[in-house]
Parts: structure tokens; C-alpha cells; sequence
């Protein structure tokens, strides 16, 4: 099955994203930072595609934490056909995005930026 996997830092609607294409509240979502985890996952039914959408744990500091949390969402990435990268149109693109941007590009992977 088609993997997609939501990646972005901490706070920036992934869990909101998840929720809305999942049609359910199965991701907790709170505006205190380090809510989600671990992997989410659910299969999607949109129009006539089905597709497993993966909800991951936001990324503080790649380059300095590799804590379970990050390993955990750099597997889902891994195991990911597609990644939707999520950012905070309230708050900007900030220089840590173009960061994670940058990890996201060395991966190979197909990317859509939201």
C-alpha cells in the first residue's frame, strides 16, 4: 500500500492535518509541544484511492538529537512513498524549516510542502 508520511517540527498542525484526512480525532492534538510520540497510523480512503497515512512526532534538532522520537519519525520517512512536509503559516517559514527541508531532500523521497 502507498505509505504517506507527515514530517515537519513541533507544532505546526501535523497531527491537525492527520485528523482531517483520516476523518476521525485519533491524533492527540494540543498546543503544548511534544504531544505525539510515536508513529501514527491509519488507512485513508479518498474518492477511490486508498493510501496508510503515517502522523510522526515533530523534529527538534535532527543534527543534535537522535532521541526515539526522531528516530522514530526518520524511520516513517524511510518508510514513506511520499512525505508531506508541514510548516506554520502563523509563525513563517523559520530558518530551522529550511533545516528540515534539507534532511528531507538528502532522503530522495517524493515531497509535497504544506
Amino acid at each position: 500500500m502507498f505509505n504517506i508520511a507527515i514530517f515537519g517540527r513541533p507544532n505546526v498542525g501535523k497531527s491537525t492535518l492527520f485528523n482531517a484526512l483520516v476523518g476521525k480525532k485519533k491524533a492527540i492534538v494540543s498546543n503544548i509541544s511534544g504531544v505525539t510520540v510515536d508513529r501514527n497510523y491509519e488507512i485513508v480512503k479518498l474518492y477511490d484511492i486508498n493510501f496508510n497515512l503515517i502522523d510522526t512526532a515533530g523534529i527538534l534538532d535532527e543534527t543534535k538529537n537522535r532521541d526515539d522520537f526522531t528516530i522514530q519519525t526518520l524511520k516513517a520517512v524511510e518508510d514513506a512513498d511520499l512525505v508531506f512536509f508541514v510548516t506554520d503559516y502563523s509563525s513563517g517559514i523559520l530558518p530551522y524549516d529550511f533545516e528540515l527541508s534539507s534532511i528531507l531532500r538528502k532522503t530522495k523521497k517524493k515531497m509535497l510542502s504544506i
